[in-house]
């Protein structure tokens, strides 16, 4: 009768069960199996019936077998065969399915297996590592991933008002697509009571992880599962964000693991989770299995004879002490009741690290009538790197560190209050940051900002708050600080900017500053107020921070290429004689001067192997080679003392034909001044050619002018420089 029973228990239980005989060969070598009996949970997770299958052989069953990567006859020959146990996650490419295999051989040429069908843990994980690392790529892209979470989750009021159901949420509780408005999450607890001791811990404790309770779907359909929340500010109210999952499945094996322990003990010797008896009422294990080696570092034999208080470090030891006591004092009332409590917590592994592992566990009587606690541990080391990721993100800027604008608005909820006043809010916006970017690329223009943020956070101490809150633009809070102690904070942030700023790049930044002194004030308008200051500093302090850094731009890029320094000073003169031998003022002339001393500083944006290249430049060398005038321009527009210079160096690759760059403009429309930039750079880059190529003589130079006059050069300026400046005759280089 005994047998029958648990047999029965066998062969219902939630882990796949078959039994098998393997077939040898003339020479004693396994050459295949025969199917004896099999559970329904292995007709499940395989798609092989017990009718189609007992009593056949597996490469009958499966032909395709022996063409598997993984050898299984192979492998199980070797438990039937020598008594051997086993366990494998192995990939089956005919049944296209993930398992975790567990082999055992009750006696000779026979062995048995359990497995589970893991094939959406190995998914799960491999989209949650794809998920995070494409998290860290952008936090926008972040926000936009959330609906697409392998874990459920919803937003909703207070009062159970739905404002967000994620795609796991509505597959989970069967919605469909669309969650009307207005409907409530009360309809998902099975148990309205379970729904208030949620909140009611989540109020108390600010957040809940593994509350286990039944929760039903839209279509009525009811399963266990575990929620956790947090408070989060969503649509400018106070909400709920919940998370679950569905572990009905766990609570099954939980059960049928209590049914059969005794009787199926080797079952449990060969799971990846850690199984134990704890005897309370002697305060010692009496049971651990050997899974203890992978996760903890010790032997069974060895973890027994550990105190508990040796293997949980204090906070958590405590916290365990206290909620097995009131977890008795519950069974103690009723016995009978099949109840399991899960806890996270840290262990101390036997290297001396900290394992984050998660316990389920459950109390019963044992024969000798004492309690004992069983439980099931598993390391989730992982699972907790990923969440405190997924937080960190949340709430910090991932190219500073700082805190971003989402924990900027909800600190600034909290320190909005009376107990905190006075409130200073700093705004500080850096300067330059668009011409860095333009000048040296956005890696330098991160480095500005990575730098400015190092600065504000090393000035700042105790509850004081910096976040970043835009591109360019910082906050500073600082609950309980007057607005003279900030300007003070201010002038320190500021000497500190000087002193790091260098040869290459000008820490520049505006601040403005406001307090909140009163109750009544509203923290909107102290903002605004702290704007306004930020926006004044920064008329007075953006030119002449400009013009820093155009001078160390041009000291960068002449650094660069001595070769380009003299070209550029080469052409400046050139273009001045031109401009004085057309009659032009003496402000047009220093300012045609200006420009073709600084026309080619928009390569200071390219790699220095361009300047130095022996050879040719390639197609997209070229490509990258001819966007310096558009980024000359960009460079120079900053400075409003320069804005028309940058029009001229913008164009003086245009061509008389339309056939130049960056725009292919043509005639007139290219400005005068870039005309005659145009030439002056092309005559002496024809007499002082890059190194792979030979230079040319002047009569050579000036007749490739004469014959490109009216195509590629302004003809009335070619004419000029060649009679005025040259002081040659037109007529000997055009015949007419």
């Amino acid at each position: 009768m005994e047998e029958a029973f648990y047999k029965q228990i066998l062969l219902n239980s939630p882990r796949a069960f078959a039994y098998h005989k393997i077939l040898l060969d003339e020479e004693g070598r396994p050459i295949d199996y025969v199917f004896l009996e099999v559970n329904r949970a292995f007709e499940e997770m395989t798609g092989l019936k017990a009718e189609q299958i007992i009593g056949k052989k597996i490469t009958e069953v499966i032909p395709g077998i022996k063409e598997e990567e993984f050898d299984f006859i192979k492998a199980y020959a070797e438990t039937a065969l020598h008594g051997k146990t086993a366990e494998y996650e192995q990939y089956s490419a005919a049944l296209g399915r993930w398992y975790h295999i567990q082999v055992y051989s009750p006696r000779l040429y026979y062995f048995a297996i359990n497995f589970l069908d893991v094939s959406r843990e190995r998914q799960q994980v491999e989209e949650s590592e794809k998920l995070f690392n494409r998290i860290q790529e952008n936090e926008l892209q972040f926000h936009r991933m959330i609906d697409n979470l392998p874990i459920s989750l919803y937003i909703n009021g207070i009062d159970g008002e739905i404002f967000y159901v994620n795609n796991a949420g509505k597959e989970l509780f069967e919605t469909g697509e669309i969650v009307r408005e207005g409907s409530s999450t009360l309809a998902f607890w099975a148990n309205t009571e379970d729904r208030r001791r949620f909140v009611d811990e989540l109020i108390e404790q600010g957040m809940v992880k593994g509350f286990e309770t039944n929760l039903q779907t839209q279509k009525g359909r009811t399963f266990w599962a575990m929620v956790s929340g947090i408070f989060i500010q969503y649509q400018n109210q106070l909400c709920i964000l919940a998370t679950q999952q569905d572990i009905t499945q766990r609570k099954l094996m939980e059960s049928a693991l209590r049914a059969s322990e005794e009787k199926y003990r080797l079952i449990t010797e060969f799971t990846s989770d850690m199984i134990w008896i704890f005897n309370y009422s002697r305060y010692k294990f009496t049971y651990i299995s050997p899974a203890v080696v992978q996760i903890l570092g010790y032997q069974p034999e060895e973890a027994l004879e550990i105190p508990l208080e040796n293997l949980l470090p204090e906070e958590f030891l405590q916290r365990v002490e206290q909620r097995a006591a009131e977890h008795v004092r519950e069974f103690l009332e009723n016995p009978e009741k099949s109840q399991f409590y899960i806890i996270e917590m840290q262990s101390n592994h036997k290297n001396g690290r900290l394992i984050w592992m998660e316990t389920s566990a459950g109390y019963r009587y044992n024969a000798e009538q004492e309690i004992e606690i069983l439980g099931v541990s598993r390391n989730i080391e992982e699972r907790r790197n990923v969440e405190q990721k997924v937080l960190y993100l949340s709430y910090h800027d991932q190219l500073t560190g700082l805190y971003n604008r989402r924990f900027y608005d909800e600190e600034l909820l909290r320190l909005d209050a009376a107990r905190n006043l006075p409130v200073t809010l700093v705004l500080a916006d850096v300067n330059g940051l668009k011409l860095t970017n333009d000048a040296f690329g956005h890696l330098a223009g991160d480095q500005l900002l990575i730098q400015v943020s190092q600065i504000l956070s090393s000035e700042c101490h105790g509850e004081d708050m910096v976040a970043r809150i835009g591109g360019d633009e910082f906050v500073l809070l600082l609950p309980g600080m007057e607005e003279k102690e900030a300007e003070g904070l201010i002038a320190n942030i500021k000497k500190t900017l000087a002193a790091r700023s260098s040869e290459s790049s000008v820490l520049s930044v505006s601040f403005g500053c406001a307090t909140k002194t009163a109750d009544t004030q509203r923290m909107e308008n102290i903002f605004v107020e702290a704007e306004n200051a930020m926006y004044r500093h920064k008329l007075n302090e953006s030119s002449s921070m400009r013009n820093e850094t155009l001078k160390i731009i041009t000291q960068v890029f002449y650094r660069k290429s001595k070769e380009e320094e003299a070209h550029n000073k080469r052409v400046g003169g050139l273009c001045g004689e031109i401009a004085k031998a057309m009659g032009m003022s003496e402000e047009s002339v220093n300012e045609i001067i200006t420009a073709g001393s600084l026309h080619d500083i928009g390569k200071i944006g390219m790699e220095e192997k361009l300047f130095n290249k022996q050879n040719p430049l390639t197609e997209a060398e070229w490509v990258e080679y001819k966007r310096h005038p558009e980024i000359g321009y960009q460079i120079l527009k900053s400075s409003n003392e320069f804005t028309q210079i940058a029009l001229y160096v913008l164009c003086h690759h245009e061509r008389m034909d339309g056939k130049g760059y960056p725009r292919g403009i043509k005639g007139s429309d290219i400005p005068l001044q870039a005309r005659i930039l145009s030439l002056a750079d092309a005559y002496d880059r024809m007499l002082y050619p890059r190194e792979y190529q030979e230079p040319m003589e002047e009569e050579a130079v000036i007749k490739e002018i004469a014959a490109n006059a009216g195509s590629q050069f302004d003809e009335a300026v070619a004419r000029i420089f060649i009679e005025k400046v040259l002081k040659r005759n037109w007529t000997d280089y055009t015949g007419a």
